[in-house]
């Protein structure tokens, strides 16, 4: 039985072990050093950190965003509405879903705090 990864519907994975251990500690590597990077750097840090303070909002408020950008997919092509009910992960880049179930709350935040400093 050949090694492989099993995301979803997609297989990753070679016939060999020896490329395939190579290739997934080359992984973990990349992420070691684009985390010194990032622990290195000011402005991804402070972005992280605001994320992490704000958590409660993007899970609370995730799903808003993965429906507008669905909603946007179906509106634009035309599709069935009863996509609405899915993540179009085969059409959409799964990427957009992760700007959006984090941009979209994070948005909403900084407009609610907004409008509570200027009319509260």
């Amino acid at each position: 039985m050949s090694p492989e990864i099993i995301l979803g519907q997609y297989k990753f994975g070679t016939g060999n072990i020896f490329i395939f251990m190579l290739a997934a500690f080359s992984g973990i590597w990349l992420t070691m050093i684009l985390a010194r990077i990032i622990l290195l750097s000011d402005l991804p840090t402070k972005f992280f950190a605001y994320v992490g303070r704000e958590s409660f909002h993007i899970m609370a408020l995730h799903f808003v965003g993965f429906k507008l950008l669905t909603s946007f997919y179906v509106i634009s092509e035309g599709a069935d509405y009863h996509l609405m009910n899915y993540y179009i992960i085969n059409e959409i880049p799964p990427f957009l879903y992760i700007v959006f179930g984090i941009g979209i709350p994070l948005l909403f935040r900084k407009i609610y705090d907004e409008s509570k400093r200027r009319f509260l």
